[in-house]
């Protein structure tokens, strides 16, 4: 059987966006272990950190998708720093404070080290406990951070240690957005008082190549890996044409203006944002070729599921997303505010905008990221563009999941029929 892979990008809040997905492919009540012992490993990213422990903690997913929307857990982990001046790029937020909100969050995940916190959660196939990786960056030896609950090793390969520290340490380490975000590295009581930033800066944002690759050092090519990679939600605009119509314009890119304050605006956005995403295309090209048993709709070992904040429509004929085809001027005026939204989203209407785009995209109203794509948004030969596509083909490729169908998902069903 393949090793199942469950990959979850950093993203701040937007992470709500993996919740709501796992809810549409379990139901809101499925349990976090429930979730975990459907795969082997569990990759993660800062935001998609915060889910892991939501999951490691056996939450439903109904409550954790309740715990980041609510705005006091929001706010215990986005505490915010004053005084802080918007007129000049500095951080936001206070890291020590963050660490503080998690603990609180996540309870079970305080003292436990992360081998013991999986310790009696079964991986579906491979006979050991789920094996959890959370990336981080290591501010001191400018080197990426593996924080894994087993070792990683293999002929010729070295060994990855498991890390010390417990989980809710890894996650703070992780989860450290720095320059616009959090004012210092996290610093770890139970790792020497090391240091440590976002694992976005390593380039692991998306972090489906760090944990294919780690199944393989761990499996050997004796088993062949599945991935399913879920986002946290992407801007992606149309290129412009010469002259874009009024009505239509917040659809098209456009120059920003450059200079020192704003690119190191747009290198600390960067880091922590998924394109140019070859995470999962890297992934894809290692993870070889799929059984010609399956259907055509699953063109590759890598499902990416993750919204983009996209036109819908092809050049000369776009347009905003919208549930009914014809965009209102709310949906028009929730685009917009995404595009210019940052991953810090902790006010209640921002959130609201993320869930309702969400909700678009859940029922094929919105784009979802191919794993190749063309600069029109056009997919590019691997990948789907429609959530609903990639769902069928990582139940095709992992096999059907526990649990009742949830309800979006039964009335997308039957919205689709005829």
């Amino acid at each position: 059987m393949d090793y199942k892979i469950l990959s979850l990008d950093g993203g701040g809040s937007w992470a709500l966006i993996q919740v709501k997905a796992l809810i549409d492919l379990y139901n809101s009540e499925t349990t976090g272990h429930t979730v975990l012992r459907d795969f082997d490993m569990v990759a993660a990213n800062s935001g998609g950190s915060i889910v892991l422990g939501g999951l490691v903690a056996n939450m439903k997913l109904g409550d954790l998708l309740a715990f980041f929307k609510d705005p006091k857990r929001r706010e215990s982990i986005f505490v915010k720093k004053w005084p802080h001046p918007s007129f000049i790029p500095t951080p936001r937020y206070r890291t020590d404070a963050k660490l503080g909100g998690l603990k609180e969050a996540f309870p079970r995940c305080c003292n436990l080290p992360m081998q013991d916190a999986v310790k009696d959660i079964p991986g579906k196939t491979s006979g050991k406990p789920v094996h959890l990786l959370i990336i981080g960056f290591d501010y001191d030896r400018n080197r990426a951070r593996f924080f894994r609950s087993a070792p990683a090793q293999g002929a010729n390969l070295g060994s990855g240690d498991p890390a010390q520290v417990p989980l809710v340490e890894a996650i703070h380490a992780s989860s450290t957005a720095p320059v616009l975000y959090f004012d210092q590295p996290a610093v770890l009581p139970h790792d020497s008082g090391k240091r440590y930033w976002d694992g976005g800066v390593t380039g692991c944002n998306n972090p489906v190549l760090a944990a294919v690759t780690e199944a393989m050092v761990m499996q050997g090519r004796s088993k062949s890996v599945i991935a399913l990679s879920i986002g946290t939600g992407t801007v992606c605009l149309a290129p412009p044409p010469p002259d874009p119509p009024d009505s239509n314009r917040a659809l098209y890119s456009t120059l920003y203006a450059q200079g020192v304050l704003a690119d190191v605006r747009k290198l600390a956005s960067a880091i922590v944002d998924d394109p140019p995403d070859s995470a999962s295309f890297i992934a894809h090209v290692m993870a070889g070729a799929v059984p010609p048993a399956l259907p055509p709709l699953v063109d590759s070992r890598i499902v990416r599921m993750n919204p983009m904040v996209s036109p819908m429509g092809k050049p000369g004929n776009y347009t905003f997303p919208a549930e009914n085809g014809s965009p209102t001027k709310e949906e028009q005026d929730t685009f917009t505010k995404l595009v210019g939204l940052d991953m810090d989203a902790i006010k209640d209407d921002e959130v609201e905008a993320i869930e309702t785009f969400t909700n678009l995209w859940l029922k094929n109203k919105a784009r979802n990221q191919a794993i190749r794509m063309k600069p029109t948004l056009e997919r590019d030969g691997v990948g789907h563009e429609l959530y609903l596509d990639a769902k069928e083909a990582w139940r095709k490729l992992g096999g059907e999941l526990p649990g009742p169908p949830s309800s979006i998902s039964s009335m997308v069903a039957d919205e689709s029929v005829g």
